[in-house]
């Protein structure tokens, strides 16, 4: 009797054995423990910070492409070997996995294709930008200048930029009307100067206010040229998405056939399933 009362209490003993070790581990290291559950809090909240963003720009375009027509044909990056929807595209991108096969090359490839009748090409960022005293950290939008004739009369005062200055990375910037609130205020913002990264900009135009466009304020969103975005913040040579406008709405299947069968060969992919873009 007394070797089974002997053998409870040991097991009680080595039952809690654990936990007490593990509450004197955290209270002889509380400063590095506190540090840990911050850091992994921290990591968890900028992937569904970073997830939600790019989400956000993305309804933003289809809502854009909902407003323009039924005739649009949507092009975005794809990690290679994953469904288009699946969580390994949409989370692998938002930790940061890039793809940089898609270009201001292959836009002009599908622009002539027989079906095609305009394309623009896209790319993101996020950057400081300054005026006087005041200071934001708009979504950046690098656009074709072809963005303002599939998308006419949003520019409320001054223009929006020509094909000249984006083929020479020129710096200059529309501004959404809520950018062009939150910098300016009531005051004028065409022909003055701002900095963007450090660098100065001219404004050349002010959009009208928009509102939210598929869970995104269009009107918060800064327009570069895409080549000044690639060059002159990002650095590189790619584009995330382009969309093509096409001349006849019911070839339009046939299109986007034309255009993954042109895509896979400008990429070197033979196997569909390793496709590194999108066609909707």
């Amino acid at each position: 009797m007394r070797g089974a009362v002997s053998l409870s209490v040991f097991m009680n003993n080595l039952n809690r054995l654990p936990l007490t070790t593990a509450l004197h581990t955290l209270r002889a290291n509380i400063g590095r423990s506190a540090l840990t559950v911050i850091g992994i809090t921290l990591g968890i909240a900028m992937v569904i910070i970073v997830f939600s963003a790019g989400a956000g720009m993305k309804a933003l375009v289809l809502g854009q492409i909902a407003s323009f027509g039924d005739n649009w044909i949507h092009v975005e990056v794809k990690i290679p070997s994953t469904k288009h929807f699946s969580q390994e595209n949409t989370s692998g991108q938002a930790r940061g996995v890039t793809i940089t096969t898609l270009t201001a090359a292959d836009a002009k490839a599908v622009r002539r294709l027989s079906n095609i009748s305009d394309i623009y090409t896209v790319i993101t960022s996020q950057a400081t930008v300054t005026y006087a005293n005041q200071k934001e950290r708009p979504i950046i939008f690098g656009v074709d200048a072809s963005y303002d004739w599939v998308d006419p009369g949003r520019v409320e005062f001054g223009r929006f930029f020509t094909d000249s200055e984006n083929s020479g990375a020129a710096q200059v910037a529309v501004l959404g009307s809520a950018v062009k609130e939150d910098l300016f205020g009531n005051a004028d913002a065409v022909g003055e100067k701002i900095r963007v990264s450090g660098k100065t900009y001219e404004v050349v135009g002010v959009e009208a206010e928009r509102g939210v466009t598929g869970f995104f304020n269009i009107d918060e969103v800064l327009f570069l040229p895409v080549k000044t975005v690639q060059k002159k913040i990002l650095n590189v040579n790619h584009v995330l998405m382009m969309l093509a406008q096409g001349k006849n709405s019911d070839e339009l299947e046939t299109t986007a056939e034309e255009i993954r069968q042109l895509l896979r060969e400008r990429h070197g992919i033979t196997d569909p399933d390793k496709d590194d873009f999108a066609v909707n």
